[in-house]
């Protein structure tokens, strides 16, 4: 095998102009940054700053990318698309530059107070700054509004959490008692179908399921750290070359032997293990099935040849397309046509085990790393694969999951070639969440081949009826999938707090970065893919997204959309909180799933009738506002109230008011912690 050798890869970086042509080359010369001089009188506010490029004879030049800086963060901020968040008072330059060439602009930031007056047509939706109090006029009774409270730091860190207070004063004279406002119809628990009371059994598999998310994510994270220490150490013309690179796909298969022996890697570093046999269960022409040969001697920890044939036939007919449409494919660096599932550790799913991982260092030489196998692998649990035929298939679409992450590491080693960059790996939340949109849309295609709907419809509470139990009222395996993330987006989004780019300290058991991250690519997949236009019409977003040409992490995100991540956020705050609310929801709807029933249908947030208390859970129903009341209404009357809560990276807080007509509206003063936006939209 040939390792990759970047000087194979990529020529001279510098053009030399054609001697005696006459023609002189371009170079960047002066940057413009407008507006020159400009002033935010409140905190929170922003200016969209724009850079205006010429060559050394006057000229416009189009299609260069400026950097974007600030000389003092602690006043004003500013991303990469030029748009500015005022922070503190003060005075503060903003520069574009482009290598030593430089244009600025002065910004003046004072605090002056503001008030807002927020008056919407249902649908409409208004970004503000969490400094400034916003007045709701009463308008007709029934008027409901939400105010989501967004927590805009990008920091992967479970400390970032910030303090959030809201606070309502009714203006005006008003006859309504509290809480006599009306109840929108949408929360009357009267007009909710019976919920789903999920058997023993279902019960115990879906908190196997929860428990496995918060070892597994602590794993994954621990690998990915690893991964980028040794990409630092070794660099990239440490990895196999693919002997036949062309589209990224697999190549024909050969059969592999009986007995192979492969090394049972943690993935903590490239200090050498010994080898161990590992026994064949089965294979096909996309994945070949092996258990170390330590669990094949135990009756406890071995996996039937059965067992591992239901993995091979779903990935191979649902999971198999999922990952050469979605992803740019994986290597086959080891010439067989086959990614090795190797069965090679047993974890009680009691005590919350790992369920599986890929360790990048597989994909390099051993001699470079001593633990490599060579090959396109995934280590898996012993004992999840043991219940993939006792109503635990969740073996069988995390098999998709991970062999995305192969595909992923794969990638990042072209990205930094690309842009030349020693953190070429996308950060957990990201890779986890676009590894569960494969898992979940080969879910999506497996439900449809029994009657489930199609990839490209919103699924709702009577589709799950219908198609998603056997004569048992067992959950089917080719539907699990869709019960277990609901699940994950409930312990998300009804978590307080919670964070999209990580899990809060403080936040509820069960949030986790598969739970928001697959929830806001979903999103990005509805909202910028047009997934709702045809089945599987989202994939070639999630190609781009993936794919070493475009950068990782929150910059190829957007790159991908066209759209500075704060712009993003708020986008998502607004199609949560308009979501199945009768409104118009705009281009940038949810159209994946009706998550108002398809998720409280199971109970998930059962603190209230219909539920009766069976589960644990916030009460309420999607987006779950932290003014529901206990009884399950959602919507607060235009009354005096506070609500004081804390909010993690990147997260969210909903706050839905109705109004009785009377009087003449509501002071809503609202602070958060910078940097902080404020999202209303009126929603009946």
């Amino acid at each position: 095998m040939r390792k990759l050798r970047t000087s194979l890869l990529f020529g001279a970086l510098f053009v030399l102009a054609a001697c005696g042509d006459g023609e002189e080359d371009t170079r960047v010369t002066t940057i413009t940054v407008t507006p020159s001089t400009t002033s935010i009188d409140v905190l929170g506010g922003t200016q969209q700053f724009s850079a205006e490029v010429r060559d050394q004879n006057g000229n416009a030049m189009t299609g260069e990318t400026v950097l974007w800086s600030t000389d003092d963060e602690n006043v004003a901020t500013v991303d990469q698309s030029g748009r500015a968040t005022a922070l503190s008072e003060g005075n503060v330059n903003i520069t574009a530059s482009i290598g030593n060439v430089a244009g600025s602009a002065a910004l003046i930031v004072s605090s002056a107070p503001c008030t807002e007056e927020v008056s919407l047509n249902p649908g409409e939706v208004e970004v503000l700054p969490t400094a400034c109090d916003l007045f709701i006029p009463s308008g007709s009774s029934g008027d409901r509004y939400r105010i989501a409270i967004l927590n805009q730091s990008q920091v992967v860190d479970e400390n970032d959490v910030s303090d959030a207070l809201l606070v309502v004063t009714p203006v005006g004279a008003t006859t309504a008692p509290i809480g006599s406002a009306p109840v929108p119809a949408q929360t009357s628990n009267e007009d909710r179908s019976a919920p789903t009371e999920l058997s023993l059994d279902a019960q115990k598999h879906l908190r196997w399921g929860r428990m496995l998310e918060t070892r597994t994510r602590a794993a994954h994270q621990g690998l990915r750290a690893a991964e980028a220490a040794l990409f630092k150490a070794l660099g990239p013309e440490a990895v196999l070359t693919d002997s036949d690179p062309a589209d990224g796909l697999q190549r024909q298969a050969v059969d592999l032997p009986e007995r192979m022996m492969l090394r049972n890697n943690d993935g903590s570093s490239c200090d050498l293990e010994e080898p161990t046999p590992a026994f064949l269960l089965a294979q096909n022409a996309d994945l070949a099935i092996y258990q170390d040969s330590a669990l094949n001697q135990s009756s406890s920890t071995e996996v039937t040849p059965s067992e591992a044939q239901l993995i091979l036939d779903y990935y191979s007919t649902f999971g198999k397309g999922v990952i050469e449409q979605y992803y740019p494919g994986v290597p086959d660096l080891d010439n067989n046509g086959k990614i090795i599932v190797y069965i090679s550790f047993d974890d009680d799913l009691d005590d919350g085990a790992t369920a599986a991982y890929v360790w990048g260092g597989d994909l390099f030489d051993a001699e470079d790393c001593a633990t490599s196998n060579e090959a396109e692998l995934t280590y898996f649990n012993s004992a999840l694969v043991r219940e993939v035929d006792d109503g635990f298939p969740q073996a069988l679409e995390t098999t998709v999951h991970e062999v995305k992450h192969i595909s992923s590491f794969w990638q990042g080693i072209g990205r930094a070639n690309v842009f030349s960059t020693t953190s070429p790996f996308h950060p957990s939340w990201i890779e986890e969440g676009t590894a569960e949109i494969a898992a979940n849309v080969a879910t999506r295609v497996s439900w449809q081949s029994i009657g489930g709907p199609a990839p490209n419809a919103k699924v709702t509470e009577t589709d799950i009826r219908n198609s998603a139990f056997d004569g048992n009222d067992d959950i089917r395996p080719e539907a699990y999938g869709i019960v277990i993330r609901m699940s994950r987006l409930q312990a998300y989004l009804a978590s307080q707090p919670n964070g999209l780019v990580e899990v809060p300290r403080g936040a509820d058991d069960g949030h986790s970065v598969y739970g928001s991250g697959w929830t806001f690519f979903r999103w990005l997949g509805d909202a910028y893919g047009n997934a709702g236009t045809a089945p599987l019409a989202d994939a070639s977003f999630f190609v781009d997204q993936n794919d070493s040409t475009t950068v990782n992490g929150i910059a190829g995100v957007e790159q991908v959309t066209g759209r500075a991540y704060n712009e993003l956020l708020e986008e998502f705050a607004a199609a949560v909180m308009l979501h199945e609310t009768g409104a118009p929801e705009g281009s940038r709807a949810i159209t994946s799933y009706d998550f108002i029933s398809s998720v409280e249908m199971w109970c998930f947030a059962a603190d209230n009738p219909p539920c009766d208390g069976r589960d644990d859970g916030p009460a309420g129903t999607y987006p779950w506002p932290v003014t529901t009341t206990s009884s399950g209404i959602m919507a607060r009357p235009f009354e005096n109230a506070t609500f004081a809560g804390r909010i993690g990276p990147s997260g969210i807080r909903i706050h839905e008011f109705v109004s009785d007509g009377s009087g003449s509206g509501i002071q809503v003063g609202i602070s958060a912690e910078q940097p902080s936006r404020v999202v209303v939209t009126r929603v009946n």
